[in-house]
C-alpha cells in the first residue's frame, strides 16, 4: 500500500504537503531592505543626533529644502548628507 493513500485518510498527508508548501513559499517571499529616501523631522534628528532647534535652524536660514505634508516635515536624506560633506573641517 502507497503511504500516501494510507496518511490521506487520516490528514497527515495533506498536512505534511500544506507544510512544504508553506516552507517553499516562505523561502521565495524575502523581502529586501531599502534605503529610504525621506526622513520626517523626527527621523533626520536621530540620523544625525541632534535636537529638534538644529533643523529649526537650516530651514529658518535656507541651508536645507525641505517639504511639507500636512503639518510633517520632511528631508531628502541625500541633502542632510550634502550638507554635512559640504562642511566638513578637513
Amino acid at each position: 500500500m502507497n503511504s500516501d493513500t494510507s496518511d490521506a485518510g487520516n490528514g497527515r498527508y495533506c498536512r505534511h504537503n500544506i507544510n512544504q508548501t508553506k516552507s517553499k513559499i516562505m523561502k521565495q517571499a524575502t523581502v529586501t531592505q531599502v534605503e529610504k529616501i525621506w526622513l520626517s523631522n523626527k527621523e533626520a534628528q536621530a540620523y544625525l543626533g541632534v535636537g529638534m532647534d538644529f533643523f529649526k535652524n537650516l530651514r529658518s536660514s535656507g541651508r536645507i529644502s525641505f517639504f511639507k505634508v500636512g503639518t510633517t516635515v520632511f528631508y531628502r536624506k541625500r541633502d542632510i548628507d550634502k550638507l554635512i560633506e559640504k562642511n566638513r573641517v578637513c
